[in-house]
């Protein structure tokens, strides 16, 4: 080696001190300031003793959650979700739920992220509210979709938020909105010029240094568009103004992606100087907030620039260590597929392509519809080159026999046999048990079928026995009545016996409007309070000591299915029977109220009452509870309202 090359090794080496040296100056002033800005939220958070002055302080705090560590976020917002509780204030208590969904994000468990979200849009959109705890909702979904790599969910988030934003001109929802559908447009689609379209109507509302900075991440999506594009100077000019305005803002992770992208692109136009304290950098600041998903993509960049600088070993070793991070935190298949492709690439510029073609094993194992086809085709590319690697060393060994090549090809003729075999035999195994399988699936129908056909013959059994007890049990009781009057000494007769005529007359009228009930498909709610006024007049002339009231008229337009107003109206007659049987009544009242839509029927006594519990615990009788089970297939509210010597009220109410 010569003096004049050892001179030159010496310089470089002392360049890239300085570089390193700088940035991490850079790397401590930043977090420096950032710490600084955080512990004196802390110490206001500290200082505050009235709850919601430190409820207030803690929320500020936890804005700045792109640069808190999750944990640091989680307790934070545990504190402020117990004083929000106490104080009773409801959107506090919303806000805190959206970190509690930011902090499922920044641990990656992006299902619970999505359902927290959702949650969150459900009680904002109660409160018919626009504000930006709505708009950070909408952003973090977004990003979440964005993350699992579900993109058309999330375009249509951020197309959603884009509407809600434009008929409030919300200057904030608008630069997210198009800043997300740009990306839409220029990832998804791969159309570059149309994202950059979009980002520059973001960039149009950034009128000040602290939107700038606070949105600086346009500024690097419109660097990575002009990438794609090729066009190099404006790549260069935005790559340094998203660095710029992202060293300005207080978001880290905001700062760490910016240094990631401009380490990337370095690193492809071969700048390595700029590159590499860029990663080293980026790597630290997603460290010191705890971010595994940005400290794992950096990690990616960095071996990416060490792949291309042809330092492959270390490259190796940091995919490696990438990878085995992006496992331990369940990292999504996208992720893990990416860092093992980058990985097998590495292998393969190394000439390793055993270990290549088992890290393109691996990826098969990843079931990712998205890359299923590209991990394939890579895979053939290096089994290729290793197979052919494989049979020029062989060949460079030995020189194979033929009886060696006949062994070989006798042997593989027996065992595919022999797996031929095997297949035949699973598949004759497999018709079997799917012939079992079908025989039972049949068997358990007919078995439903049976227990079907019986329940309806059952219930068919309960529906008439109800029939008989509601309908014609109200006259038959009426005949016993009468008829015991003709056993006492001095009874008119004659008059007994007319009442016994005119109660069986009643019977068959009763069964024929029970029958007409059932033949027709509607009934009109007049009809229907018909039907209970003539029903209360036959037992006024039945019942002569009690007195029987009808007050209100029944709704005009309201139309019921006949089924529904048999229900009706033998819950109805039940209940008037109830009263004249049990409750020694002088007066029993029908009444008709239509209020709002809901047509509401009160059957009322001035009798002595009854206990419902113990009345439904009798086993010898059945009205109430077929009033019940009325009810409830008729599909109505049904009340009993009863005290002892208060009377009793039977209420139903018919919705429209």
């Amino acid at each position: 080696m010569t003096i004049r090359s050892e001179k030159i090794k010496s310089v470089w080496f002392c360049k890239l001190l300085v570089l390193v040296a700088v940035a991490m100056l850079l790397l401590t002033k930043n977090a420096a300031c950032q710490l600084t800005q955080t512990d004196s939220l802390k110490n206001i958070i500290r200082s505050k003793t009235d709850k919601a002055e430190k409820l207030k302080a803690i929320l500020v705090l936890c804005e700045s959650h792109e640069s808190l560590p999750a944990d640091t976020l989680f307790a934070y917002n545990t504190q402020a979700k117990q004083l929000a509780l106490q104080l009773k204030d409801d959107n506090k208590i919303l806000e805190t739920a959206y970190y509690d969904a930011v902090y499922l994000f920044k641990k990656n468990k992006l299902d619970s992220t999505l359902a927290a979200t959702n949650v969150l849009l459900t009680k904002i959109r109660k409160q018919a509210v626009y504000n930006n705890l709505l708009v950070n909702v909408y952003v973090l979904k977004f990003n979440a979709y964005w993350r699992k790599n579900n993109f058309n969910d999330a375009i249509a988030t951020s197309q959603e938020l884009l509407q809600l934003a434009e008929e409030r001109n919300d200057t904030t929802g608008l630069i997210k909105a198009r800043i997300d559908m740009g990306a839409a447009y220029h990832i998804v689609s791969n159309q570059p010029k149309e994202g950059l379209k979009w980002y520059y109507q973001a960039l149009a509302l950034l009128t000040n240094d602290a939107l700038k900075s606070k949105h600086s991440g346009v500024y690097q999506n419109i660097a990575i568009a002009y990438d794609d594009l090729t066009i190099k100077d404006s790549t260069k000019r935005y790559l340094k103004l998203g660095l710029e305005y992202a060293r300005l803002g207080n978001n880290l992770s905001n700062l760490a992606r910016a240094l990631r992208l401009y380490g990337s692109i370095m690193s492809d136009y071969k700048l390595f100087k700029e590159a590499e304290p860029a990663f080293r950098e980026a790597i630290d600041v997603q460290k010191s907030i705890g971010d595994i998903f940005g400290t794992i993509r950096a990690m990616q960049g960095e071996a990416d620039f060490y792949s291309n600088t042809s330092d492959i070993a270390k490259a190796i070793s940091i995919y490696k260590d990438a990878i085995q991070l992006a496992e331990k935190n369940g990292m999504t298949q996208v992720m893990t597929y990416d860092l093992n492709q980058n990985l097998a690439a590495a292998y393969d510029k190394q000439g390793d392509y055993k270990s290549a073609t088992e890290v393109l094993n691996k990826m098969l194992a990843i079931k990712d519809s998205n890359y299923k086809v590209n991990s394939a085709a890579a895979l053939a590319e290096i089994q290729t080159k290793y197979d052919v690697q494989k049979k020029e060393t062989l060949i460079a060994r030995q020189q194979l026999d033929l009886w060696q090549r006949k062994l070989v090809l006798y042997g593989g003729g027996i065992i595919t046999a022999l797996l031929l075999a095997f297949l035949f035999f699973r598949f004759k195994k497999y018709q079997g048990q799917q012939k079992v399988k079908i025989t039972a699936m049949m068997e358990e129908e007919k078995r439903q079928h049976d227990v079907a056909v019986k329940d309806a013959e059952e219930r068919e059994r309960k529906r008439i026995a109800a029939e008989l007890h509601d309908n014609l049990g109200v006259q038959a009781n009426a005949i016993l009545y009468n008829s015991s009057l003709l056993n006492e000494a001095g009874t008119n007769n004659i008059k007994v016996v007319t009442g016994l005529q005119e109660t069986a007359k009643e019977m068959l009228v009763n069964l024929r409007e029970t029958l007409w009930a059932m033949k027709t498909t509607d009934v009109a709610a007049i009809d229907l309070w018909f039907r209970i006024i003539n029903f209360m007049k036959q037992m006024g002339r039945h019942y002569t000591q009690i007195n029987f009231k009808i007050e209100g008229i029944a709704p005009d337009n309201l139309i019921i299915a006949s089924s529904r107003a048999l229900h009706i109206v033998l819950v109805l007659q039940e209940a008037v029977n109830n009263s004249v049987k049990h409750a020694n009544a002088t007066t029993i009242t029908a009444i008709s109220k239509y209020e709002q839509n809901i047509w509401q029927i009160k059957i009322t006594d001035d009798g002595c009452g009854f206990e419902p519990v113990i009345a439904q615990q009798k086993t010898d009788s059945y009205g109430l509870a077929n009033m019940q089970q009325r009810a409830s297939e008729g599909d109505f509210e049904y009340t009993i309202v009863t005290a002892k010597d208060k009377g009793t009220s039977i209420v139903i109410n018919i919705t429209a």
